[in-house]
């Protein structure tokens, strides 16, 4: 959720959208300057006329006219730049976005392997180096071990008579 309970698109999907939007503003400033343009052409023409009859009130009128027109261009031209200048930046910011979260991910994995790292320096040192001889990786089977019930159920009960022993002289 958004600001305002609004569904937030992604961002790389939102630059798309506003791109698409601003190109769209672009082709209609093109519009305009041509239109602007055609009535320059066809102001000229008259301009040129009113000077064949002498009309110099009216040429003067029709040049204001041309040079009010050629700067609505300028300034047109200059909303276009400004507008591809909106794009460029948007594109550069989704970029270095992107670029940030995949040196993110980058600097995660380094975490995981500086914890990795950690946790087996502490299990070297409460096991005294034993679990370094035991296998990194269990394989798929146990190893088959020929032991005698017998013998086996004959240490785990001395085992466990040892235990008794020792909780007794604790509880003593």
């Amino acid at each position: 959720m958004g600001l305002f309970g609004k569904n937030e698109k992604p961002p790389k999907e939102q630059v798309r959208e506003w791109t698409s939007k601003l190109r769209k503003e672009q082709f209609q400033l093109d519009r305009q300057i041509r239109a602007i343009k055609r009535e320059e052409d066809k102001v000229k023409k008259s301009l040129k006329d009113a000077a064949k009859r002498g009309d110099t009130d009216v040429c003067k009128v029709l040049a204001k006219e041309i040079i009010r027109a050629r700067k609505a261009i300028n300034r047109i031209h200059t909303s276009k730049a400004q507008i591809n200048s909106v794009q460029m930046s948007m594109n550069h910011q989704l970029e270095e976005m992107i670029e940030d979260t995949l040196e993110g991910l980058d600097d995660q994995d380094e975490l995981e392997e500086e914890a990795q790292e950690e946790i087996d320096k502490v299990l070297w040192e409460l096991t005294a180096g034993q679990l370094g001889t035991a296998p990194a990786a269990v394989s798929e089977s146990l190893p088959e071990t020929e032991v005698e019930g017998a013998t086996a159920t004959t240490s785990k009960t001395e085992d466990f008579a040892d235990m008794q022993e020792r909780l007794e002289a604790l509880r003593s």
